[in-house]
């Protein structure tokens, strides 16, 4: 008699509550739009539903939720971000997460992004790489590779790194084109000479 009883009860509320809100709007879907236009705004609440916003099953939301982290004044979301990129499974919201950390923490955020790099792959390698050889070109010399060893990196996405750093850093064209010359995978020297000096004419 007490089940029956508690059963009726939940029953019994589970109607009152669906009564009670049949008539309320339902909560708008989370947007990149709406997510976004949080940059207009300058309450403290925003913190808060960025935070969420990096938790929404959307991966376009993810993505827009990072960049707007990486813009906000302060890096009260840094901590945020590091999870995210831990665990996100797309490699275009990864891709954006390394990305604003590396735009955030610079290059003390070297040692949260690269081991994430390695396990991945794809975009967030290119990412990381396009990152290096604007900042650390040294660095990106020697990585270049363990860059190219990585799942998705590309030989094409590489060899355009390697010529915007000769571009970017002129007296490092030399050891740069080396560096590429002996490691470059098939295609990836083709790759740079086109990129550099345009693709042969017929």
């Amino acid at each position: 008699m007490i089940c029956k009883g508690l059963a009726a009860a939940l029953i019994a509320a589970g109607a009152a509550l669906a009564a009670a809100t049949a008539g309320q709007p339902a909560a708008p879907a989370v947007t990149p739009g709406a997510v976004a236009l949080l940059l207009t705004r300058s309450d403290p609440a925003i913190i808060g539903t960025l935070r969420a916003a990096l938790l929404q099953r959307d991966p376009s939301v993810r993505v827009v939720a990072a960049r707007a982290a990486a813009v906000l004044p302060g890096a009260e979301l840094v901590n945020d971000l590091i999870g995210a990129l831990a665990r996100e499974q797309d490699d275009h919201v990864a891709t954006e997460l390394t990305r604003d950390l590396l735009l955030l923490g610079g290059v003390s955020a070297i040692a949260v992004v690269e081991p994430q790099v390695r396990r991945r792959g794809g975009g967030t390698a290119l990412a990381f790489g396009q990152w290096l050889a604007r900042m650390q070109p040294q660095r990106f010399i020697q990585l270049l590779p363990d860059l190219t060893e990585l799942d998705g990196a590309g030989a094409d996405g590489l060899a355009d790194i390697v010529a915007m750093a000769s571009w970017q850093h002129d007296d490092l064209r030399d050891e740069l084109f080396r560096r590429w010359m002996s490691i470059a995978p098939e295609r990836g020297w083709r790759a740079l000479l086109d990129q550099t000096f345009g693709p042969p004419v017929d």
